[in-house]
């Protein structure tokens, strides 16, 4: 059972804009937060389980505590990192990331990552060219014209 709210509170963490709190959880998730209290003495105990961020004393959150997860992601996956790649393995969504550093770059040039060297309107008319268009919901990094796209687009 406790492996199931495990996952469950992960899940529901991946909908939300910043930390999950308890009203959120008891919006989207399948159980009630105090069953989850219950089971593991405290909220924050489970969330630390289940390795999701947790407020600290003033109710924010650090930026330290933010980029060494997005390193930790990036190690994980040994990639250069996407917002897409971050909210599916990170503890914070990346919204919540743009917004504490201004945008998703900024944070990722904090520790020194690479930064994607291309603009949305360039993005949206390779993709608009792009044969598989309307079928397409995958990152431009994973997609199999991103070669062409970096020599004919970027340059």
């Amino acid at each position: 059972m406790e492996k199931l709210m495990i996952k469950d509170l992960k899940k529901c963490n991946r909908e939300v804009d910043g930390i999950l709190s308890m009203a959120k959880y008891n919006e989207l998730g399948k159980y009630h937060s105090q069953t989850i209290v219950r089971r593991f003495d405290k909220w924050n105990k489970a969330k630390e389980i289940a390795g999701l961020a947790i407020y600290n004393r003033e109710g924010k959150i650090e930026d330290d505590e933010i980029l060494g997860d997005i390193k930790r992601v990036a190690e994980k996956i040994d990639k250069n990192i996407t917002k897409r790649d971050y909210n599916k393995h990170g503890k914070f969504s990346s919204v919540t990331i743009s917004n504490h550093f201004g945008s998703w770059n900024k944070a990722k040039k904090e520790i020194g990552l690479e930064i994607n060297n291309y603009n949305s309107k360039e993005v949206h008319q390779f993709c608009r060219d792009c044969m598989e268009y309307e079928d397409c919901n995958i990152e431009l990094q994973d997609c199999e014209y991103y070669d062409y796209y970096k020599e004919e687009v970027v340059g």
